[in-house]
C-alpha cells in the first residue's frame, strides 16, 4: 500500500514539473516580413526587397501607362510578394492567389473577381506583343497592399508596410529612359486626371502620393 501511494506521489510530482516547463516555454510569434517594391514606367526591372531584377525576366518588357492605367506584366511582381499565378488559356483567365484571396481576371474584360465578387476596372487586361498585361492598383490593392506614386520619378511603390510610402528609390535604378509625361500627370484641377486623391494642399502632388487610380 505504501509502495503505491509513494509510486502515485511520484507519479504527481513528475506531471507538475512537466506543466511547469511546458508553462515556462515562450510562444513565438510569426512576423510578417516587410514586401517593397519599385516599378518604374518603361523600366524593364523592378526594384524588389533590395534587389534589382527583370519583370520580365528574358523579355524586357515594362510596365505601361494606357488610358490613364499602369500595366504590368504580373507574374514576377505577385511571386516576389509570395503569391501564385494560374493561366487558364481557353478561357483567357489569369487567377491570382496572395493568402487567402483570390483575383480572377479575363483578357480584354473590364470585370474582375475579388473573392468570387466583381468589381469594375477602369481598363482591362490585356496581351501586348505575347505578355499578358494587368492592372497593378486594382491587383495589388485586392491583396491589401499599399500603392504610392511617385509623379516625379514615374516610381510606384508596391508595400504591405505603409512605413515604406517615403522608402528611399535607389537612383542607380532609375531608367533615363522612362519619363513622367508617361504617367498621369499631378494637378490640383483632379478631374483631368483621376490618378491622384483630393488633398488639403497643391504642394503633396509634387512630392509623393497615395497613387489612387493608375
Amino acid at each position: 500500500m505504501k509502495k503505491r501511494i509513494v509510486a502515485l506521489i511520484t507519479l504527481l510530482m513528475m506531471l507538475s514539473m512537466s506543466l511547469t516547463a511546458c508553462a515556462a516555454t515562450p510562444t513565438t510569434s510569426i512576423v510578417e516580413e516587410d514586401t517593397l517594391i519599385l516599378l518604374q514606367i518603361n523600366n524593364p526591372n523592378m526594384y524588389a526587397n533590395g534587389v534589382e531584377k527583370e519583370i520580365d525576366e528574358g523579355r524586357g518588357t515594362s510596365p505601361i501607362v494606357d488610358n490613364g492605367r499602369t500595366l504590368v506584366p504580373i507574374r514576377s511582381i505577385i511571386e516576389e510578394c509570395g503569391g501564385t499565378v494560374g493561366w487558364n488559356g481557353d478561357t483567357q483567365t489569369v487567377t491570382l492567389n496572395y493568402k487567402n484571396d483570390e483575383i480572377k481576371l479575363i483578357i480584354n474584360s473590364t470585370t474582375a473577381y475579388l473573392n468570387g465578387e466583381a468589381n469594375t476596372l477602369d481598363v482591362a487586361p490585356q496581351i501586348i506583343n505575347g505578355r499578358t498585361m494587368l492592372p497593378i492598383r486594382f491587383v495589388a490593392e485586392g491583396f491589401k497592399f499599399e500603392v504610392f506614386w511617385d509623379g516625379d520619378n514615374s516610381v510606384i511603390t508596391i508595400t504591405n508596410n505603409p512605413d515604406n510610402s517615403n522608402a528611399k528609390i535607389p537612383v542607380e535604378w532609375l531608367s533615363s529612359t522612362s519619363s513622367s509625361s508617361a504617367s498621369c500627370s499631378p494637378t490640383w484641377a483632379t478631374e483631368f486626371c483621376s490618378c491622384w486623391v483630393a488633398s488639403s494642399s497643391p504642394a503633396s502632388f509634387a512630392s509623393r502620393a497615395i497613387w489612387h487610380a493608375c
